[in-house]
């Protein structure tokens, strides 16, 4: 097994090194053209003393591009996928600020964005340690990979954060004397047998040895299960028989084939395994690559980063400097125009003229050119076709890489800070795309951390996590607190905690926000004072220096009672009666009262005057339609007649 390990390990390094030879080479001569080794070899054959000048300025860009990551770290964030998962978020979040925190992520970012703006891809990993030494509890830590070619990833590795791969190494040769004593009962015999002798990756010589991490993704096949209560879950591969009794009693409605991943690593050397198989807790290979640009073409993938088309325009413009630098020395090496006569009897002294400072030259007069005497030779004009195309070759670096002089904190033409601001905006965002990959390498990174954290962080401790306002609370994961129905209740259990969405938040920290709202707030201050009498305790409580939290809180006591009511709309208390309000408003109060009774009166006179015509004019037609009162005979004798009907 160990030989088909090795032989394995041996055939993916050489694949993946075959894949992506035409880009290493690249980006090898990328890494040493920004550490300053910007001439060839033929150039400096040609050049053999003379003058070859290198102004580096390819680190310039390079800075201008990874500086911000170190300035602004970026933040990982969970999101709860529901109200009951909001304390675990908060947790997980805190844990991801402490793991960014102790690794000095800021730097391990900012190394890796260097090397993809400097030869288009640069890595960093993820690992694990225990605590202390004197701990069994281990810690998760972000790692920069200090040289991104020694990483060899998988080809058929397609996504641009390379999550897809099912194999990757980290190989690089070790001095033969470290080997010896990091592994002093490994073989060196043998590295390179008969079979590999064609290979183009060297495992070993007399002075040096390779050694390898050969990680390994591998597929682990299960069953995803529904019951009929709606619980899914999925089953080990010992769960076959779990499964029949389950089925057996009704209670599956759903299975489906899933796949799971393990992921293994194994220290090889050329020809034996150095060390037991490492199970690293995670779905996913813990290397992260970040990308510059990737171009498909018809035979693989063309990778760069932003110094590749800077370096021509940078070697001319070395050159034309040498050549204008080497014109300008022989300037005080001009020759003199002279006859032999003159300087015969002191030839000594005028051969180091040049060398040595010489307060005269003495000379004799030459018989056979009467009236003549030493004279020095006009000096070459410095071509001015040199300075020119230097500074020609200066500006096609900036065009070659998007960054100008507003940029690159050199005055230009703009003149107003709204100008300014729009040219450096234009080089941020010539130079975007390389943020834009880092974002989305983070988020990979966070989906590592969030499938890492329930595995490391599994068993009951107090643990010291970051805030979002880098302040520091100690919290106890994973404690049992009590039992119920024969189970432990568990507080702040992150053992099981899943999260399918991770953010990343690119922007100033905690501390550049701070700084940033005092400016903010000092200006609004000197434009309106007025702020000043209410907002001196927000100005104060961020302000960096000792005793600000004090000064905060007693400018805070000394506020006006309605803008202390204002934190607590619930404790707000009506203000104090007004005796001179009060009168205005019981004046105010007769006065409308003393009308409404007149309007009231004149009202009811209105009224009384309509009823009365009313009333007057229904008497009037009465009399007219009634008919004439009878006497007391005719009133009895009607009485009577109608009696004798009734009867």
């Amino acid at each position: 097994m160990s030989d088909d390990l090795i032989k394995e390990a041996r055939e993916a390094l050489e694949a993946s090194y075959l894949y992506d030879r035409d880009n290493r080479r690249e980006a090898a001569e990328d890494l040493r053209f920004v550490a300053g080794y910007q001439w060839n070899r033929s150039a400096l054959a040609e050049r053999k003393g003379r003058p070859t000048i290198t102004i580096n300025r390819s680190q310039q860009f390079l800075r201008q591009v990874s500086n911000p990551i170190r300035q602004n770290m970026p933040v990982l964030k969970v999101e709860p996928d529901g109200d009951d998962q909001s304390d675990t978020a908060e947790i997980v979040n805190g844990l991801l600020r402490r793991i960014q925190y102790n690794s000095s992520a800021g730097h391990v970012y900012a190394t890796a964005v260097e090397h993809a703006v400097a030869c288009g891809i640069g890595w960093f990993r993820v690992t694990t340690d225990y605590a202390d030494s004197s701990s069994f509890d281990q810690e998760i830590y972000i790692k920069r990979v200090f040289n991104p070619l020694t990483v060899y990833p998988d080809p058929g590795a397609l996504e641009p954060d390379r999550a897809d791969m099912s194999w990757c190494l980290v190989s690089e040769p070790m001095p033969m004397k470290t080997f010896k004593a990091r592994f002093p009962d490994a073989s060196t015999s043998s590295l390179d047998p008969p079979s590999n002798s064609g290979s183009e990756v060297l495992w070993g010589t007399g002075e040096w040895i390779r050694v390898a991490e050969y990680w390994r993704r591998k597929e682990v096949p299960g069953k995803l299960v529904q019951l009929s209560d709606g619980s899914v879950f999925e089953l080990t591969q010992d769960g076959e028989k779990q499964l029949e009794a389950l089925t057996a009693q009704g209670l599956v409605v759903n299975v489906r084939d899933v796949k799971s991943y393990q992921t293994e690593m194994t220290l090889v050397s050329g020809n034996e395994q150095l060390a037991e198989t490492y199970v690293f807790p995670c779905k996913y290979i813990p290397l992260i690559p970040v990308i510059g640009a990737e171009v498909p073409l018809d035979k693989g993938t063309y990778r760069h980063g932003l110094i590749r088309f800077q370096r021509e325009p940078q070697q001319l413009h070395n050159y034309f400097l040498s050549v204008a630098a080497e014109t300008m020395g022989q300037q005080p090496k001009t020759p003199y125009l002279v006859t032999q006569k003159m300087i015969g009897k002191f030839k000594g002294l005028w051969d180091n003229a040049n060398r040595d400072a010489t307060p005269y030259l003495p000379y004799e007069p030459d018989p056979s050119a009467p009236g003549a005497r030493p004279e020095r030779m006009n000096p070459p004009a410095l071509p001015t076709g040199l300075v020119e195309m230097a500074r020609m070759m200066a500006e096609d670096m900036k065009a070659a890489t998007g960054i100008y002089d507003a940029a690159l904190g050199n005055r230009s033409n703009e003149t107003s800070g709204v100008a300014i601001a729009a040219r450096q905006e234009q080089g941020s965002q010539a130079t975007y795309h390389y943020v834009d990959n880092l974002e989305h390498s983070l988020e990979h990174l966070g989906r590592i951390l969030v499938d890492v954290i329930p595995k490391v962080y599994d068993t009951e401790r107090q643990m010291r996590l970051v805030g979002e306002d880098d302040t520091e609370k100690d919290i106890t994961i994973n404690q049992p607190v009590m039992e119920f129905d024969g189970q432990p209740v568990i507080r702040n259990d992150i053992r099981n905690a899943k999260f399918n969405s991770v953010r990343v938040v690119l922007g100033p920290s905690y501390a550049s926000r701070r700084q940033e709202a005092v400016q903010t707030l000092m200006q609004l201050v000197q434009a309106l004072p007025q702020v000043g009498a209410v907002a001196g305790d927000i100005i104060a409580k961020n302000l960096d220096f000792d005793g600000a939290e004090q000064l905060a809180e007693r400018l805070k006591a000394v506020l006006p009672p309605q803008v202390l009511q204002l934190e607590n709309p619930e404790q707000m208390q009506p203000p104090p009666p007004n005796p001179m309000e009060e009168a205005q408003a019981e004046a105010s109060l007769r006065m409308m009262e003393a009308q409404t009774v007149t309007a009231e009166a004149k009202a009811a006179q209105e009224t009384a005057k309509v009823e009365g015509v009313q009333l007057d004019n229904a008497h009037k037609v009465k009399r007219l339609t009634d008919p004439p009162p009878r006497s007391e005979f005719d009133r009895n004798a009607g009485n009577q007649a109608a009696a004798g009907r009734l009867f």
